[in-house]
């Protein structure tokens, strides 16, 4: 039986026999060679001119608070974040024991970073001691931790934890004693999935997630027309997702249909009609990125004067801690709301999970909570796997409903 060695050694003698015998036929026998050697070359070429001239401008453009949030910051939130989830859970704390004050966007020294304010009603002191306990262990965890008791008392204990010297968590214990009395009524939630228009698939996914969404479209991707179309089909709202400046511009590039602040105020307005034209449905706008924009009180007047013409409402995704956007449109009587978590600036189903929990938490606390994901494989498992959870005890509600 022939082996693939003898194949290859027979094969090398042919080629040889053919070297001494071909004469005049070697160079008719090359043309073939180099003829398809020069097809392969010309059809990869024009592979790489199409990719440098279409699909570099169809690629989705990067979510701001991922590409600026610090590394290391990131890491050692982390790694609080898990600790403290899984103290809770060998305490047994209920989930309606633990309130989520705020969830804060920091910026500082070209650093990003979430300040959590958490509230946990202990239904002892056996467990109350052994948080505390906890808390201060996660110094020991990580040289980086540092935690300072703020203030104590029979009723309640208060902690900050910091990071490289940076507030990351308040943590305050508090005795069953000492609870407010539940609402009555379900605490409403809306969640919104920013960053569509660049895959339809995954956006009629989140479609039909069974949660009613909000959709939050870019205004000139490829599928912006499709996916709002779709949207409105299965009664989903839509929003114009519009780009703004970030504050790591150019080098961070918010996409087509931007609005920058060397821009004249005839030309923003302009560019957000094109894009409110190119985003059918749309019952209210959100911002992407937009980290310098949004704190810039000028050019922000303009955007949502025009909004107000529209009769549209506005949503402050809270890329920066300094935006003015809510504010201003509370002050122009413009119906608006702003954002209270992101989802999924970490994609790790748990760090996911973790979110949803934080935001059913503030939901719980002030009645409402807004939610912001992104289209994430990750983020539509969560999303589903929640959705009995949430119909359940959450009144899912567009966020058309929230804005005031």
């Amino acid at each position: 039986m022939e082996t693939f060695y003898d194949a290859i050694k027979v094969g090398a003698q042919m080629k040889v026999v053919n070297r001494k015998t071909a004469g005049n036929k070697t160079g008719r026998q090359k043309v073939p060679f180099i003829f398809f050697w020069g097809i392969f070359f010309v059809f990869f070429a024009g592979i790489f001119v199409a990719f440098l001239l279409y699909g570099q401008k169809t690629l989705p453009p990067v979510y701001e608070e991922i590409y600026t949030s610090s590394p290391d910051i990131k890491k050692e939130i982390k790694i609080i974040d898990y600790a403290l989830y899984d103290a809770l859970y060998k305490n047994r704390i209920k989930t309606k024991n633990v309130v989520f004050y705020d969830v804060k966007t920091i910026h500082k020294n070209n650093l990003v970073w979430n300040f959590t304010n958490v509230l946990i009603k202990c239904p002892d002191y056996r467990s109350a001691k052994r948080l505390k306990r906890f808390i201060y262990a996660l110094s020991e965890r990580d040289k980086k931790i540092t935690v300072r008791m703020l203030s104590s008392s029979d009723s309640m204990a208060t902690f900050v934890v910091s990071v490289q010297g940076h507030r990351t968590h308040k943590i305050s214990i508090k005795l069953k004693g000492y609870f407010l009395p539940a609402r009555k009524r379900k605490p409403k939630i809306a969640i919104i999935i920013d960053d569509l228009g660049y895959n339809k698939d995954i956006a009629h996914s989140f479609i039909e997630s069974g949660v009613p969404l909000t959709l939050s479209v870019f205004p000139l991707a490829p599928f912006t027309h499709a996916i709002c179309l779709d949207a409105a089909a299965h009664g989903c709202d839509v929003m114009l997702h519009l780009p703004m400046e970030p504050k790591g511009y150019p080098r961070v590039r918010p996409g087509p249909g931007a609005l920058f602040l060397h821009m004249t105020d005839k030309k923003m307005r302009q560019i957000l009609r094109r894009d409110l034209k190119a985003v059918p449905y749309a019952c209210g706008v959100n911002n992407h990125m937009g980290s310098a924009f949004t704190e810039c009180k000028n050019k922000m007047l303009v955007v949502l004067k025009e909004l107000k013409r529209h009769g549209l409402f506005y949503v402050d995704s809270r890329t920066s801690a300094l935006t003015v956007g809510f504010k201003l449109a509370e002050q122009l009587g413009i119906p608006s709301a702003q954002r209270n978590v992101f989802l999924d600036n970490d994609t790790d189903e748990k760090s996911i999970r973790i979110q949803m929990e934080r935001l059913f938490s503030m939901a719980r606390h002030k009645g409402m909570a807004i939610g912001i994901g992104h289209p994430y494989v990750e983020t539509l498992k969560v999303i589903r796997r929640y959705a009995p959870h949430l119909k359940e005890n959450f009144d899912v509600v567009p966020v058309a409903e929230l804005v005031h």
